[in-house]
């Protein structure tokens, strides 16, 4: 396994320090978030990774532009399998 720095990053406008914690943190985990874009880097460099889509077998998120289009949804890198590739 490879470790990885990933970061998410917003502006804010708030009180204080922890007020602005607090709504970014209340963001992230709104099931309606369009916060999708995260900054993923290890030793090879930075990418960024949009997770704007979810997987329709097990309900995780996933990137559309790697997820695969199955009968009109998108199966995550997640839950494709060899069972799943000979069906294409």
């Amino acid at each position: 396994m490879k470790y990885y720095k990933v970061t998410w990053e917003v502006d804010i406008e708030a009180e204080s320090a922890e007020a602005a914690a607090v709504e970014a943190l209340s963001m992230h985990r709104d099931e309606e978030s369009i916060a999708t874009v995260f900054e993923v880097s290890d030793m090879e460099g930075t990418k960024k990774i949009d997770l704007d889509a979810v997987c329709s077998s097990c309900g995780f998120p996933c990137a559309s532009n790697t997820a695969h289009l199955h009968q009109g949804e998108y199966i995550g890198e997640c839950c494709w399998d060899e069972r799943l590739k000979i069906t294409e």
